[in-house]
């Protein structure tokens, strides 16, 4: 489940010689010492999820993975094609991104394809803590966020019988992270890893820091948050057992706790559906509203635009009209200038040689066509 301590216990697997790949997401402020999460897998797992309608918050009728998944031959030649360029060689590698909970039969139809032999590595958190981090990232309240976890624990537990696997709960992770490397290291026998998980001080003393952790409530604390708190308390008691050794997840399968768990999921499956629905519904509005607030801020970015484009008009037109008044006045002084010079006796009596003046061309051309 998201928020489950994913990241943390992806770099750790760094520790026990997993490559995790070089197109990892970059850091950000809920997740400020990186998500450890393959750019590659996330892509291809967004795609898988927008093409049979989820999303990674949805929640799934029954907590049954839709089989229609398999149905994505472009996809599944693009994760072969990422799986094979990561574990050319031979080399041990793995990826991290929680929405592969929600696809998993698509990823182990690559695996199988590919003749690769997986191990999975199962984060479990207290359900309170995950559903306090949902809160503040992305408000989604209690009872949806309880579901999820419950949804997404009962997928990696059923999909992942038969094969190598491990559960780590994440506040044992970060009191002891030493020890849960090597349980892991022994879980898929890499023991050549594991003697050196202890040594580790960049990853045990320096990236697993107290601040990493915003809530912790102990096994038995489990506040009434939503109508579905007796069975999530059960099951992440169960998962709590299996992280510290004391029960498999095969045997946590078997219980009837397990069982009233599914049977819960599935009792909700029309529920779920109407959820999904009206969640559609409200992401379209949301789009729509966001497309409004497009237009409006562009419409207001050009009302600005033009407003400061007019006031910039207008100020050139004061700007004009005080020229033109100022060459208006001056054209009058002249004018009255002129008109003064015309009245003058001066004017009068020179009007002859003006005259002469202006005609003396014409009249020396008349006296030489007279003479000749």
């Amino acid at each position: 489940m998201h928020r489950s301590g994913t990241s943390a216990l992806a770099r750790g697997l760094l520790e026990l010689g997993v490559a995790l790949g070089e197109e990892l997401m970059p850091a950000r402020p809920e997740n400020p010492k990186g998500f450890w999460e393959n750019m590659d897998v996330l892509s291809i797992n967004e795609r898988l999820l927008e093409r049979i309608g989820l999303r990674w918050d949805s929640l799934i009728p029954g907590g049954k993975v839709v089989s229609s998944i398999l149905d994505a031959p472009d996809l599944h030649e693009e994760a072969q094609d990422v799986l094979s360029r990561n574990t050319s060689g031979g080399q041990l590698w793995g990826f991290k991104e929680p929405r592969t909970v929600l696809v998993l039969p698509f990823w182990q139809s690559v695996f199988a394809s590919l003749d690769l032999e997986p191990c999975y590595v199962i984060a479990t958190r207290h359900p309170l803590s995950v559903v306090s981090s949902l809160k503040a990232r992305n408000a989604i309240p209690a009872e949806k966020s309880t579901l999820l976890w419950l949804q997404a624990a009962r997928i990696a537990v059923e999909h992942t019988r038969g094969t190598p696997r491990v559960v780590v709960d994440y506040d044992l992770l970060l009191d002891d992270p030493t020890r849960q490397l090597r349980r892991i290291a022994n879980a898929f026998s890499l023991e050549a890893s594991a003697s050196g998980a202890s040594t580790s001080s960049s990853y045990c003393h320096e990236f697993l820091t107290s601040e990493l952790r915003h809530t912790r409530y102990g096994p038995t604390e489990f506040p009434d948050v939503s109508p579905f708190t007796p069975c999530i308390k059960g099951t992440y008691g169960l998962l709590l057992e299996a992280a510290a050794d004391r029960v498999s997840l095969d045997e946590v399968a078997a219980s009837h706790v397990w069982t009233d768990a599914g049977r819960l999921l599935d009792d909700l499956a029309p529920l779920s559906l109407y959820i999904r629905e009206l969640e559609k519904q409200v992401c379209s509005r949301e789009a729509e509203i966001a497309r409004l607030i497009a237009v409006q801020q562009e419409f207001s970015a050009n009302e600005a635009t033009m407003n400061l484009r007019l006031e910039q008009m207008d100020a050139n037109y004061q700007i004009a009209s005080r020229e033109l008044l100022r060459v208006r006045q001056v054209a009058e002084r002249r004018a009255m200038q002129i008109a003064s010079l015309h009245a003058s006796i001066s004017w009068r009596v020179s009007a002859p040689i003006r005259f002469v003046a202006r005609h003396s061309a014409r009249v020396v051309d008349l006296f030489h066509k007279w003479l000749g």
